[in-house]
């Protein structure tokens, strides 16, 4: 088997990226040859001897993000012509096309605008044809039943293969948290702030420090200078991009996204042994159908600030003193290697006879 994969950057540097940089890897120890087709190799590690990498360099432009992507788009679409015809099935991750198998990430970008600035923003047109080039495919692979909803209201002639949630890992070796100092301090993780919430978890937190005084957020992925002054509080600290976010040093994560169809920073906080707390329209909500035990609290959906520190207050205070942490361990239900084996066993032997 021979598959090639699809994504602007390579490596774990953020969700979608950290996704298909962990899958890859996990099919090529199943031996499957992987080609990767990227932008940017910033993956920083040797790879399997049947993974080849293959960087066509970077945009001229970042903005508009549609140019962008259109400029990766046009410079990636001979290769993939070329690695078809080869026999290798086309896994893509990103707004391409001709592709034999999509995963799909994050919401639709048109998902959200009315008919109008769909007739008359250029943008909106322009990622409303990637978005129907790349669910023109065999297999559309969401990442969560959330998502797989929100495609289906779009594209209704989407055809789906199974759900595909990222893989979890098992609970790493942290440092002793010292609960003394970091007790009534909250962590927020991600880059796209709006979209995860930043100004809700910020008003959470305004709330909670009525009876928690001591209560701060911390917030990576994004900087200082990069937000509006709106979002400037004293209680608030930002500390930029990350490559690698420092989970052991909290207790909780609170993630009151407005969509998420997935979320890896929650189970990914999960496995450090954090409590979270997240909006109803985060799909990692999921895993707790599963592990029902884990320390995940979906918050109220009316967006009420004080509402939502009352659970949060009531949620932390009813755990024990010294606030163990909770281990995944042997629990984990879904790993890398078992997601790399839906897609050996039950999606890539179903696409069309053309790679035999």
């Amino acid at each position: 088997m021979r598959a090639c994969h699809v994504v602007r950057r390579y490596g774990p540097v953020g969700g979608m990226e950290s996704y298909v940089f962990y899958l890859t890897r996990a099919l090529a120890n199943l031996d499957v040859d992987i080609v990767v087709l990227c932008e940017e190799d910033l993956s920083a590690i040797e790879h399997p001897l049947n993974l080849t990498v293959q960087a066509i360099g970077s945009a001229p432009i970042s903005r508009p993000r549609w140019k962008a992507m259109r400029w990766f788009r046009d410079k990636a679409q001979p290769l993939v012509v070329e690695l078809k015809n080869e026999g290798y099935l086309i896994h893509s991750h990103e707004r391409v096309v001709g592709h034999h198998v999509t995963t799909q990430h994050g919401p639709l970008m048109t998902g959200s605008v009315g008919i109008f600035k769909r007739l008359f923003s250029k943008r909106i047109r322009k990622w409303f044809a990637f978005e129907r080039d790349e669910l023109n495919c065999q297999f559309v692979l969401p990442v969560s039943n959330v998502l797989m909803s929100m495609i289906q209201a779009q594209f209704p002639r989407a055809n789906f293969g199974p759900i595909v949630w990222p893989g979890m890992f098992d609970n790493p070796v942290d440092e002793d948290k010292n609960i003394g100092i970091i007790k009534y301090t909250f962590l927020f993780v991600g880059r796209d702030y709006k979209r995860k919430g930043l100004g809700q978890a910020i008003d959470i937190i305004g709330s909670i420090r009525k009876t928690w005084p001591e209560a701060e957020l911390h917030v990576y992925g994004v900087s200082a200078d990069e937000i509006p002054r709106s979002l400037k509080r004293s209680f608030v600290r930002y500390f930029g991009w990350e490559e690698s976010i420092p989970y052991y040093r909290y207790v909780s994560l609170l993630h009151p996204a407005r969509i998420e169809p997935f979320g890896m920073c929650v189970t990914e906080a999960l496995a450090h042994g954090l409590t979270c707390f997240v909006s109803a329209e985060t799909g990692a909500l999921e895993v707790k159908a599963v592990i029902p035990d884990l320390p995940l609290y979906q918050l109220a959906s009316d967006r009420d600030s004080e509402q939502n520190a009352s659970l949060i207050l009531r949620s932390l205070s009813e755990a024990p003193e010294n606030l163990p942490k909770h281990f995944l361990g042997a629990a984990i239900p879904w790993s890398w290697d078992d997601l790399a084996l839906i897609h050996l066993e039950q999606v890539y032997p179903r696409v069309a006879t053309d790679l035999k």
